[in-house]
């Protein structure tokens, strides 16, 4: 074995360079063993040699150059000055750098990897750098086996969803908790409640993650699942993700540093978006129709090579009325073809700058950061703002007795959002649905800074002016009039702060008591225009949306001496969780004064006020064996009290327990080629509680049933009207519970140049919190009940590796990731087999022996091998002919229709680094998994969809004949009647097994060499190049498919809803440290 690792260390070495004077030696492990292919070189050249297969080396003295290094993966890197000498033997330390690194787990513990019987992931912070993602949770993607990020889309400061190890809860909270630097801190996506608007039709909000600057993170800990997360209780039931920022007494051992980064970068869209078609005009059964007469918002119209524009003047097109070639007001100028697609998006920009200031004294630490993001989208008009500030200290006022605290303040938010949703306001709805006859820019170079574009001139009946569009009020507006004129901004302002003091009681016993506040207010403007369309007299929507919570715990940890090979740690917990949070929306309708987004400028106005309040009080316990730092075994419990359930019904208590046993130590296994080695095992314990006012049945304002601003809602004219809820509470409620067990193993190979973590996990959640139906004479329709199962269950696998190392310092290291899951409804309550979860013209469910969030919906009829059957009837039972003769049987039942659960997902990090050169890039992969295409359905429903040109022509659609069973062969004519009856066949838009392969992130690096830079007083200097999302493969039709449903709000996935395109990034960046 070592013989063959002296071949592939000679194979991958750099040459040797002959100088005067030689030096020699032997290089031995701890244990007095020869290494052989450990490097040896001069500091700051490329002047090394290899151990031989005895340990041996020797190497050329280099002139003026007194330091010798000796660098072996698995090994300390060490540096010997040389002083002289002419033999110099060394023995290398242990790195064990992946089983003895420590970790943040829960409650702020720092332990041992080796120690850990439960799953654990880190992601150093220069990963989430690198990532070049304004919202951290984005920048996880693809790095943590078993985690599953959904994006929003490529909206400026757009939000994102996070799951570990799947969803366990049908309609309750699947998110993990967020820690940072030991304070649960808010990641919710707010949003917004009660009087304002149809759900589908808000601009997109912020999950508040985003808030946190990228810039001040060390690292990043995820605890997957119940049995990592268990000390947290209920808030941590969907596991945890731990941030840890950054401090001065770990950055440096110097009183003062200046670090300065800045970045830019361009930003485009990813992928085309869903093709169009570009043959024929808006209108009906091949007629071109005006605009704003009925039909003008369809393209179901005549053939633009048959149109050409007159001399008449119009107002919705500069060239002139549009009329056919034939009419005799013709002028015989055909009409354009725009690319209104490509003509809209633009070129956004990212800046990023960040100055810390941080040092090290004797007794004390600081760090203090200023950072500023400022993002422009591809969709003009539209941004995203962050301003952080962030001093972190900490100060040993005795030996026994230390303090620390940090504050971090945020003012976050957007001068403007597109709005997206079902309405007719949706930006890029009414841009995808433009018939390729009409130029939303009327010809204009910047057509989102000029009315122009966008507006009609104003009229008696319209001193406001119209929505230049197509449609012209029947259907959608331009896009560049709702980005314009119906302006939606917003803007937080946060506070998250703790103070932290540990005090050393007596040597076998400390105290730590941590306080944390999160705190912010969030304030968000809606307006639309008078004229918009479904908005005729316009509408403001004010919400002021406040939240804080409060975190205090109070640990003692108890280590005594036992004496022999058993070590013990102890530690007792208090938790006080309080929460509050208000919102207040305010509603104007129809506008005095157009334009003018005051809620006194409204002529009535209706206010909703929502108060949540929560409260959780628990006591907990952690204890920890260690038996000769081989074995070792954990038991933690916790008792908590939750202010959501009844009393006497609200205390529950969660255990866990969790082995790790070394077994290389424990039987001196280790060798050259199995490093390390150990198996674990852990079961766990947790629940989910149920929604604050769950238990009774409240009052709620009336309302009536509209689109986003045509309802009516109580208080109307000055009359009160209350309904009861239509869901009744229950007193006995309680909660959710999950129960988790798994198995892993982590290896190490080669002096721990290889190895690999495999785990595999089975969750089992229980009790259900779910609505069911009950008669409707109760006065509602729904109770709340106890009832269902879910489990997943998965594996998870993570490679790393160091395949080369050179004594000229040339390094390649590379991670995989794999994860998969398999989620299954088990059981809900008796009687009913399936549980809606939401969706939009079509139905996601929680279906009993299905996955979570299967689709349900229409689609049409198919035999048992899956080939579509074909009406072969060429008259009804009446005699009549039939109409669907050659066309497919419709289902008329929901039926399941997709899978939006992926087989696995994988990523792969390769580093190389070389010198002064760095080079490093991620690739992601999600495979097997359905999506609901509406974008598509919907463009064929109107007509504008590229798979539409083929209308009026003969087709035969694939399948077998429903009477005869043999292949199709009735040729049709496929037309406008066929592509409208598909809106209700939503099946056919179901697209199956997609994957995705994407270049995430790609980072070239150059640190300026130290005599270049000492002039300057830099002490380190860098310059990256970098790109994000850079490269994507995929078979989805549409654009990206790494998309999210409700931006994060729902619990089901894979509906692609008219959502900003995906972006890619290129730019640079620079690093600086004084």
């Amino acid at each position: 074995m070592k013989n063959i690792l002296l071949i592939v260390f000679l194979l991958s070495g750099i040459g040797i360079y002959a100088q005067d004077g030689t030096i020699t030696g032997k290089v031995k492990d701890a244990k007095g063993e020869l290494l052989p292919g450990v490097n040896v070189f001069f500091k700051n050249t490329t002047s090394g040699t290899v151990t031989d297969a005895e340990g041996n080396y020797a190497i050329k003295t280099v002139p003026g150059n007194n330091i010798l290094i000796f660098s072996f993966v698995g090994f300390k890197t060490q540096e010997v000055t040389i002083n002289n000498r002419s033999a110099i033997d060394i023995s290398l330390l242990s790195d064990d750098q992946l089983l003895e690194e420590v970790v943040v787990t829960a409650v702020g513990i720092e332990s041992k990897t080796k120690a850990l019987g439960y799953s654990v992931a880190e992601v150093k912070g220069k990963d989430i750098v690198n990532a070049r993602e304004p919202n951290v949770v984005q920048a996880l993607s693809g790095k943590v086996a078993g985690v599953q990020i959904g994006n929003s889309g490529g909206s400026p400061g757009g939000s994102a969803s996070i799951r570990i190890r799947g969803n366990s809860s049908l309609l309750g909270n699947n998110s993990p908790l967020f820690i940072v630097d030991g304070i649960p801190v808010d990641n919710s996506i707010q949003d917004i409640l009660g009087n304002i608007t149809n759900v589908n039709s808000l601009a997109t909000p912020s999950n508040r993650a985003v808030d946190i600057n990228s810039d001040d993170i060390e690292s990043v800990t995820v605890l997957k699942g119940p049995a990592a997360a268990a000390l947290y209780g209920i808030r941590a039931a969907n596991g945890a993700v731990i941030l840890t920022t950054k401090r001065g007494t770990r950055l440096t051992d110097k009183s003062f540093n200046v670090s300065y980064s800045g970045s830019f970068t361009v930003d485009e869209i990813n992928r085309r978006v869903q093709p169009q078609q570009n043959n024929f005009s808006n209108g009906l059964n091949g007629q071109y129709i005006l605009p704003g007469q009925t039909g003008s918002d369809e393209s179901w119209g005549a053939l633009l090579d048959t149109l050409t524009y007159s001399d008449i003047p119009s107002q919705f097109d500069k060239n002139g009325l549009i009329v056919g070639q034939n009419d005799p007001r013709s002028n015989g100028i055909p009409v354009n073809r725009y690319d209104n697609v490509d003509n809209f998006y633009l070129k956004g920009k990212t800046q990023s700058h960040h100055v810390s200031v941080y040092g090290n004294t004797e007794k004390a630490g600081y760090y203090f950061s200023v950072g500023r993001l400022y993002q422009t989208g591809v969709i003009p008009t539209t941004d995203f703002f962050r301003t952080t500030f962030r001093f972190n200290g900490d100060y040993n006022v005795t030996d026994k007795f230390k303090i620390a605290g940090g504050i971090n303040f945020i003012n976050s938010g957007a001068n403007n959002r597109a709005l997206m949703g079902g309405f007719n306001t949706n930006v890029v709805r009414a841009l995808m649905n433009t018939s390729p006859n009409f130029d939303i820019t009327n010809g204009l170079d910047e057509p989102w800074n000029n009315p122009n574009a966008y507006r009609l001139p104003a009229t008696n009946a319209k001193p406001w002016g119209d929505s230049r569009s197509y449609a012209n009020g029947r259907g959608w507006d331009s896009p560049y009039w709702s980005l314009n004129m119906n302006p939606q901004n917003d803007e937080v302002n946060r506070f998250i702060s703790f103070t932290e003091a540990n005090y050393e009681i007596l040597p076998w016993l400390k105290s730590t008591f941590r306080y944390g506040i999160d705190s912010y207010t969030d304030v968000r403007k809606g307006g639309f225009s008078r004229g918009t369309s479904g908005v005729p007299t316009g509408t403001i929507n004010d919400v002021n949306y406040t939240r804080r919570d409060y975190n205090t715990d109070l640990i003692f940890t108890i280590a005594p001496e036992l004496g022999g090979d058993l070590n013990l740690t102890v530690l007792l917990g208090h938790n006080f969780y309080n929460s509050f949070r208000n919102q207040i929306n305010t509603r104007g309708d129809g506008l005095i004064v157009p334009g003018n987004f005051n809620i006194s400028n409204a002529s009535t106005s209706t206010s909703f006020n929502q108060t949540i309040r929560r409260r959780l009080v628990a006591g907990y316990a952690d204890v920890r064996l260690d038996y000769r730092n081989w074995l070792f075994v954990e038991l933690t419990g916790r008792n908590e009290w939750t202010s959501t359930l009844a009393k006497g019904k609200n205390s529950f208590f969660y255990p866990s327990i969790n082995t790790s046993w070394v077994f290389t130590d424990a039987l001196g296994l280790s060798s050259g080629w199995l490093s390390s080695g150990k198996v674990r095992a852990t079961y766990a314990q947790v629940g989910n509680d149920a929604d604050p006012y769950s238990l009774q049945t409240y009052y709620t304002n009336s309302n009536t049933t509209g689109w986003i601003q045509g309802g009516v809602t109580y208080p109307f004219n000055n009359q009160a009207g209350l309904s009861y809820s239509n869901t009744l509470g229950n007193p006995n409620l309680k909660p959710e519970r999950i129960s988790t067990w798994e198995l892993g193993t982590d290896l190490r190979f080669l002096n721990n140049r290889a190895g690999i973590e495999a785990v595999y996990y089975h969750n089992l959640s229980k009790d259900q919190i779910i609505p069911v139906a009950i008669p409707s004479s109760t006065g509602s329709q729904f109770s709340l009940i106890n009832a269902g199962e879910i489990s997943n269950r998965g594996v998870e696998i993570t490679l790393n590796a160091t395949p080369i190392q050179t004594p000229g310092s040339f390094r390649w290291d590379a991670t995989l990731v794999y994860s998969k899951n398999i989620s299954k409804v088990l059981s809900l309550a008796e009687g009913i087999d399936n549980v809606s979860l939401g969706g939009i013209w079509m139905e996601a469910r929680g279906m009993v022996g299905q996955p979570y969030g299967v689709f349900y919906g229409i689609d049409v009829k198919k035999n048992e091998e899956g080939k579509v059957l074909i009406d072969d009837s060429p008259v009804l039972a009446n005699g009549t002919p039939n109409s669907n003769y050659g066309y497919p049987i419709v289902n008329p039942s929901f039926t399941q229709i997709g899978d939006p659960n992926p087989k696995f997902n994988a990523g792969l990090r390769n580093e190389f680094t070389y010198k002064n050169f760095a080079f490093s890039f991620f690739l992601d992969t999600r495979y097997g998994f359905d999506i609901f295409n509406a974008p598509h359905l919907q463009m064929v429903f109107n007509g504008v969809d590229k798979s539409t040109e083929n209308r009026g022509q003969d087709h035969v659609f694939d399948g077998v004949k429903n009477g005869e069973g043999t292949a199709n062969d009735i040729n049709v004519k496929i037309g406008q009647a066929w592509y409208r009856r598909t809106f209700d066949i939503q099946g056919l838009y179901i697209e199956k097994n997609l994957y995705w392969l994407r270049l995430r992130d790609v980072n070239f690096t150059y640190s300026l060499p130290e005599k270049l830079i000492a002039p300057l007083k830099l002490t380190k200097a860098s310059l990256t190049l970098t790109a994000r999302n850079f490269l994507l493969s995929t078979n989805y039709t549409g654009s990206d498919p790494d998309l999210g449903t409700r931006n994060g709000l729902t619990n089901f996935s894979g509906i692609d809803f008219w959502t900003t395109p995906n972006t890619r990034s290129y730019g640079a960046s620079i690093n600086l440290t004084f």
